[in-house]
């Protein structure tokens, strides 16, 4: 691709009609014909094997890591949503065995009308797609995590922690809460993958 695309540019520095590179040129025949067929095909071709490239190198195993370190070095990851609930309780387990391994049961009970309820304050807080994920929390001093997973479009990633016991939110973050390179990657990934 890249010496196709160099041979085009040392031969668009020299061709007098150069919008024949981008088009095949009409009327000509023979050699000509094919060349310009190849070129311009060439030309459009090149665009999209390129984007492939750069939107598809996010998950080679070795482009993949240096891509997250750049993206971290860079401050263009997408915000991490928060599940720690700030008030775990005075004496209660967590607190009291916090020092021995002992993980408490989770603090809201998973049950259907939880499971309800949650999803209601969610939909009071912008996670408002028909495709969304419902997590309970994995263990005490955790929140319930409900995500918009709906992939038609890329803005659709919003997701708000809330506290199953008095269902008041926690945190919240928004697709225009991310920073502009985390949601040109995000826009990238998803047109590659085609969803």
């Amino acid at each position: 691709v890249v010496a196709g695309l160099t041979l085009w540019v040392v031969r668009l520095r020299t061709a007098r009609a150069k919008k024949d590179l981008f088009r095949p040129k009409r009327g000509a025949r023979g050699y000509r014909r094919l060349f310009g067929w190849h070129a311009s095909l060439g030309v459009w071709l090149v665009l999209g094997a390129l984007f492939l490239s750069a939107s598809g190198i996010t998950w080679s195993t070795y482009g993949g890591a240096n891509v997250s370190t750049l993206r971290a070095a860079l401050s263009w990851q997408n915000p991490a949503l928060s599940t720690a609930l700030s008030d775990t309780g005075s004496g209660g387990a967590a607190g009291a065995h916090a020092d021995h391994g002992v993980v408490a049961a989770p603090t809201a009970a998973v049950s259907p009308d939880t499971f309800d309820d949650v999803l209601a304050v969610a939909r009071t807080e912008n996670v408002n797609v028909g495709l969304i994920e419902i997590r309970p929390p994995s263990a005490a001093g955790q929140a319930w995590v409900v995500q918009e997973i709906q992939r038609s479009f890329p803005t659709e990633v919003d997701a708000v922690a809330i506290d199953g016991d008095t269902l008041a939110v926690v945190d919240r973050v928004d697709f225009a809460d991310y920073p502009f390179m985390a949601k040109l990657a995000r826009c990238a990934v998803d047109l590659h993958m085609g969803s």
